[in-house]
């Protein structure tokens, strides 16, 4: 006859397992904190307990993370727009080396007596389409600047001229009173 353990009452994880049903594991299983708080496998291992990147666990990210999170003026883009354009420059002043280390690679691709290649492989093969992509993150980075700043997009400014224009057209009939108005609206100095 086999005797029924008695089970000693714990907190449990508390978590719900993808079944949906809670999880039995004792609280803190696994982790540094046996008794309370969530086990490993649901998250009680991770150092930050809560918010949006609470699943971060290199130590270099997290601090890097705190330190973003307490800029005092984190609006101000104008780093990462510099920071930006100077990886356009670099990219574009190696661009030729780079292509030409590789044509070179592969125009002399043979190999040694045990089958490797006799001269090595470029550390890096960049695509043109890479200098795009960092154009047009310095174009959204500047986007962002001017509508942080309050300032009107060319876009914008083209949209509103138009409607001034139809509003001009539809309340004024004089062709003179027109011209003289749309005149002295081109010659406002832009900043």
């Amino acid at each position: 006859m086999t005797v029924a353990r008695k089970r000693i009452p714990h907190d449990s994880c508390k978590a719900r397992t993808r079944g949906g049903r809670p999880c039995g594991r004792p609280a803190g299983w696994g982790t540094d904190h046996v008794g309370t708080g969530r086990c490993k496998l649901h998250g009680g291992a991770s150092r930050i307990k809560h918010g949006r990147f609470s699943t971060i666990q290199r130590q270099r990210i997290r601090d890097l993370y705190a330190q973003h999170k307490n800029d005092p003026d984190p609006l101000n883009l104008l780093d990462e727009l510099a920071m930006a354009r100077a990886i356009l420059h670099d990219f574009l002043e190696r661009y030729d080396e780079w292509r030409d280390a590789f044509l070179a690679w592969h125009a002399s691709w043979t190999t040694d007596e045990e089958g490797h290649p006799a001269s090595p492989k470029p550390r890096q093969v960049l695509d043109i389409s890479d200098a795009r992509n960092t154009l047009l993150a310095i174009a959204r980075i500047v986007e962002t600047i001017e509508r942080i700043r309050g300032n009107v997009s060319r876009t914008d400014l083209l949209r509103i001229m138009t409607e001034m224009g139809r509003v001009l057209e539809r309340h004024v009939h004089d062709e003179a009173v027109r011209a003289r108005v749309a005149d002295e609206w081109l010659s406002i100095p832009l900043a």
